[in-house]
């Protein structure tokens, strides 16, 4: 039987809200306990707001850099594969570690 535990809190998971999944650990959660990650001219954004156009992929803060060193935006944004060299995490690497989050 699986867990209905959100990874980053010790709240149980509520089905009432939308649930996400984690791009870097694939863990499911509610987007409160998320981040959601644009991209936009080959660049990985932040979308604090939550309404930037576009497909979006969703992840805990802990798993940016796991999600990051294996190339997970490339399969979560369907991206070519040709075009791995091409996404830019930069803004979202400075992101975390300037800005505090849950």
């Amino acid at each position: 039987m699986r867990s209905k535990q959100g990874s980053d809190t010790i709240k149980p998971l509520d089905l009432t809200l939308p649930v996400r999944s984690c791009i870097g650990c694939r863990k499911r959660a509610n987007p409160s306990a998320l981040i959601r990650v644009v991209l936009v001219d080959g660049k990985v954004i932040p979308d604090l707001k939550g309404g930037a156009a576009g497909r979006g992929a969703w992840l805990h803060k802990k798993c940016a850099e796991g999600a990051i060193s294996r190339g997970a935006f490339v399969f979560a944004f369907k991206t070519n594969k040709a075009q791995i060299e091409a996404v830019d995490v930069s803004e979202l690497q400075q992101y975390l570690l300037t800005n505090e989050w849950i």
